[in-house]
């Protein structure tokens, strides 16, 4: 198995919304690491891994996971990825949430984007190329088949 090489450290020291620092567990992959912005907030259970790029003013909730090893995960300026979503990038492709998307509690995104000030409702499923177009809703419990 020639799998990624992966390395913890949790040096991420990101201000909170009542200006604390929080420290959330940060694994880099091969040598890449999150890039959190110093006005986003990431809740010191939510894990990151790899190519992860969280935006100004963006908020990952507790529990969140966002796995970016085989692609890039970016969360646009404004957005937030609540409690327990999971997160994942489709090989070789970026699994996106645009500006001012929402994603509610548990919802899983697996290689698709979520467009600007559009919402995913709770433990919905989006999958593999799948967009989510501007200002729309995903129901909770939804499933988005693949494209």
């Amino acid at each position: 198995f020639s799998g990624p090489t992966f390395s913890l450290s949790f040096g991420g020291a990101l201000p909170g919304p009542s200006a604390k620092e929080t420290v959330m567990p940060s694994y880099s992959i091969e040598g890449v690491v999150p890039v959190v912005h110093p006005s986003a907030y990431v809740h010191p259970t939510a894990v990151l891994i790899g190519d992860v790029w969280i935006g100004p003013d963006c908020y990952v909730g507790p529990a969140a996971s966002l796995r970016a090893d085989f692609g890039r995960i970016i969360l646009k300026q404004g957005s937030n990825v609540q409690d327990t979503c999971v997160m994942h990038a489709f090989p070789g492709m970026d699994t996106v949430v645009e500006k001012n998307g929402h994603v509610g509690h548990g919802a899983i995104l697996h290689g698709c984007v979520v467009g600007e000030d559009a919402m995913v409702g709770m433990n919905a499923v989006v999958m593999d190329e799948a967009h989510i177009a501007p200002r729309s809703i995903v129901g909770a419990c939804a499933f988005v088949k693949a494209k």
